[in-house]
Parts: structure tokens; C-alpha cells; sequence
């Protein structure tokens, strides 16, 4: 089952589909394919999809029709596809660079 959240991370509807891949090794990216009956305006750019207790998760960055084969391909970074372009640079002719805050 696979859940999709506003970018606020509410519950908006639960996601049937026919097919789903998680890359979390090379491309760090997902697909979701699911039947156009199924698409509404819910699935949209920038919403959280994630599968409750699990660690595939990511944010929806684009939305496809397949005629051909009467689907639609929703694709997106998952998680660790975003947090490895999130880069901490310390300030020039420094060392380190101290953070803090929630890294939820």
C-alpha cells in the first residue's frame, strides 16, 4: 500500500497500483504506475509518497500518461535521492560549519 501525503506530510488518500520501483542503490529514484482511473488531482508535484513502515518514501516530481498501454507513471527522487544533494559547506577558510535544528 502505498499512502500520499500533502508537502506538509497529511494523509490525503491511500494508492492502488500496478507496478512500483524503488532504486535505492544507483538512480535513488521511483516509479508508480497506476491505472488513470486512479489519477485524480490529489497526485500532484512536490507530495509525499511513502509505504508506512518502510524506508521507500520520496517526493513526487513528475507525472506521465502512457497511451499506449493506458497508464500513468508518477516519478520522483526517494529520500535518500534527496538527502544525497543536500551538501553542508563549511564558510571559505574554514573548517567545519556548526548546524542545528530538526533533520526531520
Amino acid at each position: 500500500m502505498v499512502i500520499i501525503a500533502d508537502s506538509n506530510g497529511r494523509e490525503i488518500k491511500y494508492l492502488k497500483y500496478s507496478k512500483f520501483d524503488f532504486d535505492l542503490g544507483d538512480t535513488m529514484d521511483f516509479t508508480i504506475t497506476i491505472s488513470p482511473i486512479d489519477y485524480d488531482e490529489s497526485i500532484k508535484y512536490g507530495n509525499i509518497i511513502f509505504i508506512p513502515n518502510s524506508e521507500y518514501a520520496g517526493i513526487i516530481g513528475g507525472i506521465e500518461t502512457n497511451t499506449s498501454d493506458d497508464t500513468v507513471i508518477i516519478k520522483g527522487y526517494c529520500l535518500r535521492g534527496i538527502l544525497n544533494k543536500k551538501v553542508i559547506v563549511p564558510p571559505k577558510n574554514q573548517a567545519y560549519k556548526q548546524v542545528s535544528g530538526e533533520i526531520n
